[in-house]
């Protein structure tokens, strides 16, 4: 939502997660192949004015810090380090969810359809975004609390990790939290006006949210049982 929102724009950068093939076919690619995809990527990510964006996950940190390393795009003593080497002068986003359980069963919804975003539009969209529809069969899919439970302490994993990252590299970052922003869009003015871009032209959004139905039932549901166990 948040890089749909960037995007639209047209001067933000265009936000996608443009790493996972690269993650995905690491192995199969040589420097010179790693590096050109790496160019490729800035390219793709980029608006007119030459702003690039990007969406990268915690568990990617690591693995694009790899093939920084073994293309030579960065010279570092890890992967860390060459992630941070390779970003510098970035300004960092981080998008947080307050509803725990929310975020859980939505992330378990979209891995057993393998349709994260609803959307009619997905030229741009790559990585996770990419994977769209129109609507979401949620048919035959079963509530299960302790996969819910199980995702939300992957969730709070991740999160520790990017913590732990922030702290080790002193990073400054900007919070964007998805229930404050999901119904209101000022938050990009704010973005825009950080790069001193002024009277920006906000598109709608091509994704739309999937909501109600099987997983607004899942988080009840969940959360009933959780303040039983109480």
């Amino acid at each position: 939502m948040v890089c749909d929102d960037l995007a639209g724009t047209n001067v933000l950068g265009r936000p996608s997660e443009y790493f996972i093939k690269l993650i995905e076919t690491r192995n199969e690619l040589n420097s010179d192949e790693k590096r050109n995809e790496l160019l490729a990527i800035v390219e793709r990510s980029s608006t007119p004015n030459g702003i690039s964006a990007v969406k990268v996950m915690s568990n990617q940190i690591q693995p694009i810090g790899q093939i920084l390393l073994n293309s030579g795009a960065a010279e570092a003593k890890g992967p860390d380090f060459a992630f941070m080497n390779y970003f510098d002068g970035a300004r960092f986003y981080r998008i947080t969810r307050k509803d725990k359980v929310a975020q859980a069963v939505s992330r378990i919804l979209a891995a057993e359809t393998n349709v994260y975003h609803a959307s009619d539009d997905s030229k741009g969209l790559e990585g996770m975004l990419g994977k769209l529809s129109k609507g979401r069969d949620e048919t035959g899919v079963e509530y299960s609390a302790s996969r819910i439970k199980t995702e939300i302490e992957q969730i709070r994993k991740e999160e520790h990790h990017i913590d732990n990252f922030i702290k080790k590299f002193n990073i400054p970052y900007t919070e964007i939290v998805y229930e404050e922003v999901v119904n209101n869009r000022g938050y990009i003015y704010e973005i825009a006006e950080e790069f001193d871009i002024e009277n920006i032209v906000l598109a709608e959004r091509r994704l739309k949210k999937i909501g109600g139905g099987v997983g607004k039932d899942w988080i009840s549901q969940y959360k009933s049982e959780m303040k039983a166990a109480c």
